[in-house]
């Protein structure tokens, strides 16, 4: 039995989903630091250089992308999956709306030197990450 070769769409979509899986990995490592730092834990030296590594090792996984403009312009312009995008997009827009007054209640009750910074950072990373989740789940 021969199995049929991947086209060109199939190629294109995965590499896609798997371009927003590693897009979702270096927002957490890179949130989940910032968030760190800024709060002013002590951390080790080297976790710095844990992030970087992790991020290169992400990009890693990654590869290459496929050379298919055709095929990445059809992805790009279904109509499923711009749906997806605005509905991904109207629940981080919510979860942003939602955790504006929980994050200015729990920094003002922390004594912190940057909470203007945290709770900057705590949004960025919250609205990123969820975006790209709900895309992930929606977009199937």
């Amino acid at each position: 039995m021969v199995i049929p070769a991947d086209t060109e769409h199939e190629v294109v979509e995965r590499f896609s989903r798997r371009s927003l899986w590693v897009a979702l990995v270096i927002m957490l490592l890179l949130g989940g630091f910032a968030l760190a730092t800024l709060a002013a834990s002590e951390m080790p030296g080297w976790t710095g250089a844990l992030v970087s590594m992790g991020i290169a090792l992400a990009v890693i996984v990654l590869g290459r992308s496929p050379d298919f403009p055709h095929a990445q312009r059809a992805v790009q312009q279904d109509e499923l999956h711009r749906q997806s995008l605005a509905l991904a997009q109207r629940d981080a827009l919510i979860a942003v709306l939602v955790a504006q007054p929980l994050c200015a209640y729990a920094i003002a009750q922390l004594p912190m030197p940057a909470a203007a910074a945290l709770m900057a950072c705590a949004t960025v990373t919250l609205a990123a990450v969820v975006l790209l989740a709900s895309l992930l789940w929606r977009d199937r």
